[in-house]
Order: C-alpha cells, then sequence, then structure tokens
C-alpha cells in the first residue's frame, strides 16, 4: 500500500470518526470524502472546490435538507449538486464561505481543526519511529480490551490490521472505556498465609498467588509446560489466560494488567536465571519470552 494510500485511508478514518471534528461542522452537513492530488497537484490535480479554485486537499460534505436552502450560496453549478444529491466540494481554504452557515470563528476552528488532523496523519506516515511507538501503544490497549471483553469501534480492528494508527482522540476514546471498565474490577482477594515455598519453584515471596493458590499453580504449570520451545509468548497474554481460567479471579492492578501478571514475570526472571528460558523483549507493559530449546 503505498503512503499516499494510506495518508487518504488515514484521513477519511480521523474524519469519519472524530468527535472533535464533527463538533466543528456545521448542522446539517455530514463529511463524506477525503482526496489528496499528490505534490505534483498544481500539474496534475483534476480536484476542484466548488467555487472553482485548483486543491491539493478536498473535503466532500453533503447536505442534508431542503437545497433551495443554499441554492442562492452556491458558486457550484447548482443543477450539479441537485444532481449529486447535495454534494458539495471545498478546500482548505474554502471552509469560510457563506454557505455552511459558520461564523468566522467557527470557520477558522474549522480550517484550524482540518489542519491539525491532516498533519497528525502525516507524522505518523513520515516517521517510522512514531508511527511504531503509536501502534505498539494501540495493539496493547487493543488486546486489554479484548481480554476484558470490552466493545470499541470496528474501524480500529480495521486500522490495525492494515498497520495504520488511530489518532490521540481516538485512543483516549479507547483508554476512556478501560478506565471505565477497570473502575468495575474486583479487588484481590486476600490470600492465605504463607505456606511450603517447595509447593511451586518460584522466586521466593510471601503472600505469593501462586504458592498459596495450588489449582491456579496447576493451571499455570500446565500450561507453561505445553508452550512450545523457541516460541515466543507474551507474559501479559498468558497472565490473563490463567486468570480467566481460574476459579479464583484475583482482579487487576490500575493499569488493568492482572495480579497474576506479576507472579509469572517473578517465575520467568528465575526460570531465566535457569537458563530455561530467554526474554526477548522486556518493555512496561509486558515481556515476551521463549522458553530454550535445549532447556
Amino acid at each position: 500500500m503505498s503512503q499516499s494510500v494510506k495518508a487518504i485511508l488515514l484521513m477519511q478514518n480521523y474524519l469519519q470518526h472524530s468527535k472533535s471534528f464533527k463538533g466543528l461542522t456545521p448542522k446539517n452537513w455530514t463529511f463524506v470524502a477525503y482526496d489528496d492530488a499528490g505534490e505534483s497537484w498544481r500539474n496534475t490535480s483534476s480536484l476542484r472546490c466548488h467555487c472553482g479554485k485548483l486543491l491539493r486537499y478536498r473535503y466532500t460534505f453533503k447536505y442534508i435538507g431542503d437545497l433551495s436552502v443554499i441554492d442562492n450560496l452556491l458558486d457550484a453549478d447548482k443543477e450539479d449538486v441537485r444532481k449529486q444529491n447535495g454534494i458539495v466540494y471545498f478546500g482548505e481554504t474554502c471552509f469560510n464561505h457563506k454557505i455552511l452557515g459558520l461564523s468566522n470563528e467557527q470557520s477558522n476552528n474549522l480550517v484550524t481543526g482540518i489542519k491539525t488532523i491532516r498533519q497528525q496523519a502525516l507524522r505518523y506516515l513520515q516517521n517510522d519511529e512514531t508511527l511504531k511507538k503509536a501502534l505498539e501503544a494501540q495493539r496493547h490497549l487493543i488486546k486489554l480490551l479484548g481480554y476484558n471483553k470490552i466493545s470499541f469501534p470496528g474501524y480500529v480492528n480495521e486500522l490495525d490490521q492494515m498497520d495504520l494508527p488511530i489518532n490521540r482522540e481516538q485512543m483516549g476514546e479507547l483508554q476512556d472505556l478501560y478506565e471505565a471498565h477497570v473502575q468495575t474490577m474486583p479487588r484481590p482477594r486476600s490470600s492465605v498465609r504463607y505456606r511450603n515455598l517447595e509447593e511451586i519453584e518460584i522466586t521466593p515471596r510471601p503472600n505469593s498467588i501462586l504458592q498459596d493458590d495450588p489449582l491456579t499453580a496447576e493451571l499455570f504449570l500446565q500450561r507453561y509446560g505445553a508452550i512450545e520451545a523457541g516460541k515466543e509468548v507474551s507474559a501479559l497474554e498468558l497472565a490473563y489466560e490463567i486468570d480467566v481460567q481460574s476459579p479464583n479471579h484475583y482482579g487487576y492492578y490500575s493499569s488493568g494488567k492482572p495480579y497474576l501478571y506479576s507472579e509469572i514475570v517473578l517465575y520467568l526472571d528465575n526460570e531465566q536465571r535457569r537458563g530455561n528460558v530467554i526474554i526477548t523483549n522486556k518493555g512496561w507493559d509486558d515481556i515476551l519470552f521463549k522458553k530454550r530449546r535445549d532447556a
């Protein structure tokens, strides 16, 4: 997929689903499409505003209502607009037109909002590191939402599957969904007193879930034992999987990670020191590991 196509897809998504953008657009008008004629647009563009101006960036809107209301405000051929059921084309410098029924301040806010959205989309596509970080944060949040069975808009997965990031506002909306769910999560159960350290080989720690809950410990060891050597596994995903299967649900940290996650991290740390696993990626949000083939 070319960069130009990616840019158009991002802009279509951002303008279609951004609440702040919808708040800037006037009543009776709905966003339809975004087009970019490319860097050589002055020589190759066929995109034009309703006023006839040649454009690089064109924004297509549709008027919902009686078209006679805007007839006298249109610079474009009124019959063309009627044939297209109220479709009108705008450029970034044409949004202050009276056709939209906006004040100068509202028009300026709309122009600023659109340019900000476009610049953010381009920044993601022009900087590999920025794009990588955005996708990592996005995918971590998608995992948290998925494991907690929290519904979120389908366009998020559609963009993610194309390696395209949602924007900051949309990330904030997903985080709000998740944080609202966190508030309903049960707090951790009080653990029974520390018993026998030898029941399970983990780094010694009082009040350990895996030490004090034989059933959960057995579920974990069975799942850990079934992991294929050399296969990269997420400790966070493993923690969610065990927490869902365990009859003793221990709850979550404020970050959304299961309390079992810290237990599994301790176990992996001990396994690494013994030479049984290789930690392939250790970040604040997750740890990836592989069991050694010769372990």
